[in-house]
């Protein structure tokens, strides 16, 4: 299937809508309710739709024999078993259940006829798909408002309901500013809806960089990783509960104030937690079992003040540590917080000496022969001097020299 194939009896819509970028996420399904709704409720600010949006086209003709997807110029399978799969069949059956009747100029004598047709869904997104940006979010938002406008849907808060069941966050991309997206408590999920709490011009000078290090699809899913965090964190209900709830309306009331301080610094702060503080005194919270005294102390270390007494006992002057006041001022020579003064090193060996005691002992060819010929000659009887003479001035001048040369 390269193209869309040509149809000549149909009914046309389109539609448009932006990405948006949370301030307050939320992560985790309520599995126990259904309906893709949330364990917290999260908040949003909605992009220009004039840089990230997604344009969607929604055609509905008797000549189509199934549902079709065309994402970014490729087919995509709606009739699968896959999630997206399952949750695009399902907005198109709500938003077909609510055709009253057929709007002005369309083809279809009645609403039945209408519904009954199959739909050619074809989008495209102006940013990377699948990357981190919410293009979901911003799919499934333009795809409610084509079928609203393709099948006289009334358009009201309701539809935010129907554009969750495809994405969560896409209830919030239906309207601008900052959006919040409540859980709700219904059984049915009927009021987990979206709720606009700031308009978009509320804030003018306010802007959003977005900067694309990858237009890759992520590795992992958004729908995988929450299911996995929810099967695996013991902390994440205690984020959803008492960490979420409250930023939204921190936020909300930071936004209104147009505090960007104020609202930068709980953008920023740390998901898990409110504050850096009380995330650390919860974690350790719990006391670590106490040691027996035997237990502490085999194989301890000796203290600081353990090792000095040892010193001491072996008559080593061992001067106190100055402490961080005594550390910072300048001793004087009455101070008795001054040190005691450096004991005096013992001088080295002197160089004649070592190189003497080197000679001795790895004598070289030059020093034997040199020593054979002073032991050979210097006896005064073999040159015919008496003892009484003594040694003559130049023998006495070759001894006292440190070394021969």
């Amino acid at each position: 299937m390269g193209a869309p194939a040509p149809l000549t009896t149909f009914d046309v819509a389109s539609a448009s809508a932006p990405t948006n970028i949370a301030v307050v996420k939320y992560w985790g399904k309520d599995e126990a309710r259904g309906g893709n709704t949330p364990i917290n409720s999260s908040c949003s600010l909605t992009l220009d739709p004039a840089d990230l949006r997604a344009e969607t086209v929604m055609v509905a003709s008797p000549e189509l024999d199934r549902d079709e997807l065309w994402l970014n110029g490729a087919p995509v399978d709606v009739a699968g078993a896959s999630t997206h799969a399952r949750r695009l069949r399902a907005c198109l059956a709500t938003m077909r259940a609510r055709c009253a009747r057929p709007p002005a100029g369309s083809r279809a004598s009645a609403a039945a006829e209408l519904a009954g047709w199959r739909v050619r869904v074809i989008s495209r997104n102006t940013f990377p798909t699948a990357a981190g940006l919410a293009s979901s979010a911003a799919g499934y938002a333009a795809l409610v408002r084509c079928a609203a406008a393709l099948y006289g849907v009334a358009v009201d808060a309701s539809l935010s309901g129907v554009a969750r069941v495809g994405s969560g966050s896409a209830c919030r991309s239906l309207d601008g500013g900052l959006v919040a997206w409540r859980k709700g408590a219904a059984p049915d999920a009927s009021d987990s809806l979206a709720d606009p709490l700031h308009a978009a011009d509320h804030w003018p000078g306010l802007r959003v960089v977005v900067v694309v290090a990858s237009a890759d699809e992520k590795e992992t899913p958004s729908t995988e990783g929450m299911r996995r965090s929810v099967a695996t964190s013991p902390f994440l209900a205690h984020r959803a509960a008492a960490v979420a709830e409250p930023r939204v309306a921190e936020l909300a009331a930071a936004f209104g104030a147009r505090d960007f301080a104020a609202f930068g610094e709980l953008c920023a702060r740390p998901r898990g937690a409110r504050a850096a503080g009380p995330t650390v005194a919860r974690a350790r919270a719990t006391p670590r079992p106490a040691r027996s005294a035997e237990a502490s102390t085999r194989g301890a270390r000796p203290s600081g003040t353990r090792r000095r007494s040892r010193r001491a006992a072996r008559g080593r002057d061992v001067p106190s540590r100055p402490g961080p006041a005594q550390a910072c001022a300048t001793p004087t020579a009455s101070d008795p917080r001054a040190p005691p003064p450096p004991r005096a090193r013992r001088p080295p060996p002197r160089q004649a000496s070592t190189r003497r005691a080197s000679t001795a002992t790895r004598p070289s060819s030059t020093s034997t022969r040199r020593a054979g010929r002073e032991t050979a000659d210097s006896s005064p009887l073999r040159r015919g001097r008496s003892p009484e003479e003594g040694p003559t001035p130049r023998e006495r001048s070759e001894r006292s020299s440190p070394v021969h040369k």
